[in-house]
């Protein structure tokens, strides 16, 4: 009897740690590998229907900078990546547009070139191609492919990863293309936020191998990513909401973009910047987070019968106790805000500035962590084109998924 009770005082004990133990209100999509029968020849030609199929996803981030990541102009440096799978060997696309190649840097990292991280629960491999050159490494008994067309323009990779069938697996990753346009490297874009430390085996992003036939992964059981959280900065002097930009305040943020279009599920690399982009700060002091969008948009359209499909920006925020969805059409005020929260809305005149406030009641942002998105969407007068978000998802954040971590720094 004295043993009965004992077992049951421990049941006791642990059952109310157990549910404290609640997942985090953030949850980022990892990239999708989809299964081929017919691998793509590695020949730096793309071939008819070779790559079909495949998820497309941009370099997003420059991770050079730490505080603007965003990239720099298309034509400068900027591409886009695609993987699939058969076996236990990855295939790899890239697109690249780069204005000035150069790979006579005396450090090697140092160069134009794209690298590769891959982490599975038994090994990491970071690997290195030079424009026009060859991968440097690979995994241990394993192949790797390579080839470049004559311009540098299209990569094609294969990297096998010995005795892992890959078909329902997840591995850590992470892709990077460097610009380096002949005194030093001025950006390396990855598509997560980050410090440039993928070497290290942090700020690593997920793919997942989707099973055959299958357009949605299996539960990621056990994880190798790092995604980095987005910041919001303290901040003592808090901005006028005027839609005016005081850059002494606003350049204590960091600035990061809106880099992908969810409204494609399979091709998620944004329009071009000039038909829509805009990036994002967010400042913070007390239990009132500040924001500003800068906003690029050739044709403002406000005009459509439903509410979501005009040009606006839409806030998320899920805390440890509810979750809100807030939209803004461009020149109108946030439609919602927290119970009991105040919330500033402000625009200029053309469109091209939002500042905000949100005033969250009861809670202390400093040193926490949210769950979080922000959208950009356009409609250019007869349906809803893009939605961009600064994380891979599909477009289910106002159903509390695909968010990313917002963390108040201290």
């Amino acid at each position: 009897m004295k043993k009965i009770l004992f077992f049951a005082a421990i049941i006791l004990l642990l059952t109310p740690v157990t549910g404290a133990l609640a997942a985090n209100p953030w949850s980022v999509v990892p990239f999708y590998v989809v299964a081929t029968e017919k691998v793509p020849v590695i020949d730096g030609v793309v071939g008819d229907d070779e790559w079909k199929g495949a998820y497309t996803y941009p370099f997003a981030f420059n991770q050079l900078s730490t505080s603007d990541l965003r990239p720099p102009a298309a034509d400068d440096s900027s591409g886009d990546w695609r993987l699939m799978y058969k076996g236990d060997t990855v295939y790899g696309l890239v697109r690249r547009t780069d204005n000035k190649t150069h790979i006579r840097a005396g450090q090697v990292h140092d160069n134009d070139c794209v690298e590769l991280f891959f982490k599975t629960d038994k090994t990491f491999r970071q690997m290195r191609a030079l424009v026009g050159k060859k991968f440097d490494a690979g995994f241990s008994g394993g192949k790797v492919e390579t080839a470049w067309n004559e311009d540098g323009t299209i990569l094609e990779f294969a990297v096998q990863i010995p005795d892992m069938e890959l078909a329902g697996k997840n591995v850590g990753w992470n892709i990077a293309l460097a610009d380096n346009d002949g005194l030093f490297r001025k950006t390396q874009l990855y598509p997560i936020p980050g410090a440039n430390r993928g070497w290290q085996q942090r700020d690593l992003a997920e793919i997942v191998f989707l099973l055959p036939g299958k357009n949605t992964h299996e539960p990621v059981t056990k994880s190798f990513a790092e995604f980095p959280a987005f910041i919001a900065k303290k901040t003592e002097a808090v901005p006028v909401i005027d839609g005016q930009i005081d850059e002494e305040i606003w350049k204590k943020g960091i600035i990061y973009p809106f880099a992908f279009n969810q409204l494609n599920s399979t091709n998620q690399v944004p329009p071009p910047v000039d038909d829509c982009g805009g990036s994002w700060v967010l400042l913070f002091k007390g239990d009132t987070v500040y924001g500003l969008v800068r906003r690029t948009d050739n044709k403002t359209n406000i005009r459509a019968s439903q509410i979501h499909e005009n040009d606006c920006v839409e806030l998320f925020f899920k805390t440890d106790k509810t979750f809100r969805q807030m939209r803004a059409l461009v020149g109108k005020k946030f439609d919602a805000g927290f119970s009991g929260g105040k919330v500033e809305t402000a625009w200029n005149e053309d469109g091209t500035i939002l500042e905000f406030a949100v005033q969250i009641p009861g809670m202390d942002l400093e040193g926490k962590s949210i769950g979080w998105n922000i959208a950009l969407a356009d409609n250019d007068g007869l349906f809803r084109k893009t939605q961009l978000y600064p994380v891979k998802g599909f477009n289910r954040s106002w159903q509390q998924q695909d968010l990313a971590e917002l963390r108040f720094d201290q």
